[in-house]
């Protein structure tokens, strides 16, 4: 059974690669002129100026390799659609603070305390910064300026050290989020840092709760959980009642949900921490009632979900497209585009 498995997610990460090269190529052959009519269509509708154009280019690209379609930044009603909108149009500095997961947790110290955040062992710009070997035996090694940059450590002294060493450089020497044009990781300044390790649930990283948000009010609830076998997720209201639909397509939908006894002040901390942005997604562990901030994210999947979710989700975001800001990120030229 376990080979049948493995010749299944084998034979289908090749089937999306080919996918992937096939669409890169119509792309540069044929989609890309229509891009250039889209360019000037949006023009004429909605605020955009050259400082938004290379930004403009790396989200349509994106979208279309993973999605096969454009965004509608004009009326598109889909949660896909309206993350897009605010990746150009509703770019807060504090964004990029809140993102980088050391700075977010400087801000939830301050906000709401220290028993909200893993205690942090050791920080370092280069993997030789830190020291494994006076680690507690169980820790987790990231890096504060990307997504999946996650090592857990279940013993210090058995550490395959060289594998994860590899891999750690390699995440800092990159900037996360240019073929996307997810900005808001661009400009922070690149650590390392070993933190406590949450317990694990069954042999599993512990239950994710992240509390979907626009302006200080939770939307929808998305609780995660079996990570790293059938991972699943568990779509919920406000007050914790199943809403029976599917969000993101890589996990399997479960339609029950067990509301915790402290699913109010977990829902006040993530209305707390999300006030003043359009939207932006709260993640939260609950360990025998102690609650844990783990990220704030701004633009989940990067805006491609693929499931009866994105629409349906999508409808209760009350974007307001008449909050504009200034594009910060023409100020940043690593991830200049050039597919306009």
């Amino acid at each position: 059974m376990k080979l049948v498995v493995q010749i299944w997610k084998i034979s289908k990460a090749i089937s999306r690669k080919i996918r992937t090269a096939v669409r890169k190529s119509r792309y540069q052959l044929i989609i890309r002129r229509q891009l250039q009519d889209k360019w000037q269509s949006d023009c004429r509708h909605l605020p955009l100026t050259s400082r938004h154009r290379s930004l403009y280019a790396q989200i349509h690209k994106f979208c279309w390799i993973n999605l096969n379609s454009f965004p509608d930044l004009i009326a598109g009603e889909s949660f896909n659609d309206k993350i897009h909108w605010l990746k150009l149009f509703s770019q807060d500095p504090n964004m990029v603070l809140l993102t980088d997961k050391l700075a977010l947790k400087q801000f939830v110290v301050s906000t709401l305390g220290p028993d909200y955040v893993p205690e942090t062992y050791q920080t370092g710009h280069h993997f030789a910064d830190l020291d494994i070997s006076s680690l507690p035996p169980r820790a987790v090694l990231k890096a504060n300026h990307d997504s999946g940059s996650v090592y857990f450590i279940h013993d210090s002294r058995h550490f395959p050290l060289k594998r994860y060493q590899r891999r750690l450089e390699k995440a800092i020497n990159r900037t996360y989020g240019c073929n996307g044009g997810e900005w808001q990781y661009w400009f922070i300044q690149k650590q390392l840092f070993a933190e406590e390790m949450l317990p694990f649930t069954n042999g599993a990283p512990p239950p994710d709760y992240k509390f979907h948000c626009a302006d200080g009010k939770v939307l929808w609830q998305q609780h995660i959980f079996d990570r790293g076998r059938n991972t699943k997720e568990a779509i919920t209201d406000r007050e914790g009642g199943v809403m029976g639909i599917s969000f993101d397509h890589h996990m399997t939908p479960v339609f029950e949900f067990q509301v915790p006894a402290n699913w109010g002040e977990m829902v006040a901390v993530a209305e707390r921490l999300s006030r003043g942005f359009q939207y932006v997604r709260v993640d939260l562990y609950n360990i025998d009632g102690r609650i844990v901030v783990g990220e704030m994210t701004f633009t989940p999947l990067n805006g491609c979900y693929q499931s009866e979710g994105n629409l349906l989700l999508g409808r209760l975001l009350p974007l307001d497209r008449t909050r504009m800001l200034e594009p910060i990120s023409a100020n940043f030229q690593g991830c200049s585009s050039r597919w306009l």
